[in-house]
């Protein structure tokens, strides 16, 4: 399952941030995996995506911290509206975490989600995004147990160079048995 996850996520070219040009992008960030009151976890996020015609976007990510595990891939639609943008999408996750390294898996959720992302540019180089979404489990593992799944997040995302954007990321995540808050940096390039 774990393997399907991870080529998914990579064969979906994953992660559009919110000031991408069409086409395809890459980027890499830091990320703290802050867990249900434990200290943060340093990590690493590797994220892809792509615009195609039709403005539809195809993106997800790979999340790696310590005793932490997450993969995903969504679908959506790029939406303008009077100066904003919307991102309707739905997508699926994988997500793996051991509450005390290398202990046996405390939560480990297979789950389905759909929501909407929101763009608002600030400035020709500045762009601030509110998002959030909402779905339930569609397999659980483990001593995990199935119910409900809520994230939501705001990114600020800054165009320092042409086709180089960084961003800086907070998101809460509610998954049956665990909640997440995450922060996160990161560099990306848009071909």
């Amino acid at each position: 399952m774990k393997k399907t996850m991870i080529l998914s996520a990579v064969l979906a070219l994953m992660a559009v941030p919110v000031l991408a040009e069409a086409g395809p992008s890459a980027g890499i960030s830091y990320t703290d995996v802050g867990i249900s009151g434990h200290a943060g976890r340093p990590g690493g996020s590797l994220n892809l995506g792509n615009v195609y015609r039709s403005d539809v976007v195809v993106d997800g990510s790979v999340t790696a911290a310590r005793g932490f595990d997450q993969f995903d891939v969504s679908f959506g639609k790029l939406i303008p509206a009077d100066g904003l943008e919307f991102d309707p999408y739905v997508s699926a996750n994988y997500m793996n975490v051991n509450y005390s390294n290398p202990a046996a898996n405390s939560v480990q959720d297979f789950y389905g989600l759909a929501g909407v992302n929101m763009s608002i540019p600030l400035s020709r180089k500045v762009t601030f995004g509110l998002g959030g979404g909402y779905g339930h489990t569609m397999g659980v593992y483990g001593d995990a147990s199935g119910g409900s799944v809520y994230t939501g997040d705001a990114i600020a995302s800054f165009n320092i160079a042409p086709r180089v954007t960084t961003d800086l990321q907070v998101q809460y995540q509610h998954v049956p048995g665990a909640s997440m808050t995450d922060y996160s940096a990161g560099l990306n390039y848009h071909f």
